[in-house]
């Protein structure tokens, strides 16, 4: 998002822990304030950016919903510039909310996005309408097969990225592999009996690799 003083904004939304969190929020905002540079410009003309990244997971202590940050030197804390600026949002932290919140849009926005049923937004809308024009928006997304299937695509390239974390710690990257088979199985709804469970015993590493592919793009099992 590009802001009429022409500050640049971007905006993350983090459903599954990452242990990289920190270094790509870093690595995006020096993406984002790079991208600015022209050559033969001077660097007095960068704007500042500001990278925002809203979690759907714990990442920080303390109960603070948003936190935000910026470079400060250690002792007296003054500020080195107002160019470089984070925004964590963790949206499992509203629940600890007391009282009345000074950031009320935020929070309200908060729910918006934590909400698990349709009727928590729907009052929501009610009480904005920018809210209201953002849910008949979410709406007419949810109706577009093409974003339910990247939606789709999405959730099990996460699946993938647990299941490598996991593979790394176990003995053996043929076991690892077939213990993938099982979880994308379960997660795409395909039928994974004993029988298939003896077809993979045999297989070789190149050929489970080869399953886990069609079984990713397809969702089916390899006639």
């Amino acid at each position: 998002v590009r802001l009429e003083d022409g500050r640049q904004v971007d905006v993350e939304m983090q459903s599954y822990f990452r242990h990289d969190l920190r270094q790509r929020a870093l690595f995006y905002w020096a993406k984002l304030y790079s991208s600015q540079a022209r050559r033969g410009d001077r660097h007095t003309k960068l704007k500042a950016s500001v990278s925002i990244f809203i979690l759907a997971f714990r990442d920080l202590p303390g109960p603070r919903f948003h936190s935000k940050f910026r470079v400060l030197e250690v002792t007296g804390h003054e500020p080195f510039s107002d160019h470089l600026e984070l925004h964590v949002v963790e949206l499992p932290k509203l629940a600890e909310l007391t009282g009345l919140d000074r950031e009320v849009d935020l929070v309200r926005w908060g729910r918006f996005l934590a909400a698990e049923k349709d009727q928590e937004r729907e009052e929501l809308a009610m009480q904005d309408p920018v809210m209201k024009e953002a849910k008949e928006a979410l709406d007419r997304l949810s109706e577009d097969p093409a974003v339910r299937d990247l939606a789709e695509r999405l959730r099990i390239s996460q699946v993938f990225y647990e299941l490598d974390l996991e593979a790394a710690k176990e003995d053996g990257r043929a076991e690892a592999q077939r213990a993938m088979v099982a979880r994308l199985c379960t997660v795409t709804g395909v039928v994974f009996d004993d029988q298939r469970k003896q077809e993979i015993a045999g297989m070789s590493a190149t050929q489970i690799e080869a399953l886990l592919d069609t079984l990713t793009r397809e969702r089916r099992w390899p006639a």
